[in-house]
């Protein structure tokens, strides 16, 4: 019998991933891993995918009785053929078990100790304007929009009593730069997937700013001041209204938007 199960299986597994993008797709849960402009380039590109792949296992599956009448029909020899032995490689099985339990586990956000490491002040708009940006779609002005047009303006107090209003999670800066009355309200961005996020942040000052833990979300509303904290001059969010939340349905905000 000539049966191989190395196409059959390498095609099984790329079903699951297929399956596992149109899955994700449907829960809500696909800005998990990449930019919105490219969600339906995806969905189409599995379903296309999923179909070939169900070609491919269909004929494979076809070809292989074929072959084995056609060898009955012409015996060559008296002995019996050495039945071959069927492998299933350790990679593939690694494979179809990682795949089978992305798509049980739900996909869960970058945290705090991902901003630490990928430490960056994110990406930041290089025109010299200052401008103060507005709702778009009546939807509030994001964290990453604010924080480029604080990196943009080269007007010191130009954002100085700039009422905001954003949302994210607690990242503790994990060197010690700021004193306990600080802690860092952070976001990741997205400018085409995941796997180029990167972490913006807004500094807020609170005397309750040790009540707060990483990665606990909130929502913050104060108003803008330029600080000399720690050594340098930064955009902090003084007097806040703080506001525990839930985790929103897409943690991820996207390069801006």
């Amino acid at each position: 019998m000539h049966a191989k199960f190395g196409p059959l299986l390498r095609a099984g597994g790329g079903l699951l991933a297929c399956g596992y993008i149109i899955l994700i797709a449907v829960r809500g849960q696909l800005g998990f891993y990449i930019h919105p402009r490219y969600h339906l380039l995806a969905v189409v590109a599995a379903m296309a995918g999923g179909m070939l792949l169900i070609l491919d296992v269909v004929l494979e599956l076809r070809h292989n009785p074929a072959g084995k009448q056609r060898a009955s029909a012409h015996p060559t020899t008296t002995e019996r053929p050495a039945k071959p032995r069927r492998k299933i490689s350790l990679l593939s099985i690694i494979t179809a078990g990682i795949l089978a339990l992305a798509i049980v586990l739900p996909p869960r956000p970058l945290s705090s100790s991902s901003a630490a490491n990928r430490a960056t002040s994110g990406p930041t708009s290089t025109t010299g304007r200052c401008d103060k940006p507005e709702p778009l779609d009546g939807k509030p002005v994001s964290m990453n929009r604010w924080r480029n047009a604080f990196d943009d303006c080269p007007n010191d107090s130009f954002f100085d009593g700039v009422t905001i209003d954003v949302t994210g999670f607690v990242a503790r800066d994990p060197s010690g730069f700021y004193d306990n009355r600080y802690f860092e309200l952070s976001r990741f961005v997205i400018s085409c997937c995941a796997v180029d996020s990167t972490p913006i942040n807004i500094l807020v000052k609170s005397p309750d700013a040790e009540r707060y833990r990483n990665n606990q979300w909130l929502q913050a509303r104060g108003q803008i001041k330029r600080e000399l904290s720690g050594g340098k001059a930064v955009y902090v969010l003084t007097n806040p209204t703080i506001t525990p939340t839930t985790e929103p349905a897409n943690p991820y905000e996207f390069l801006g938007v």
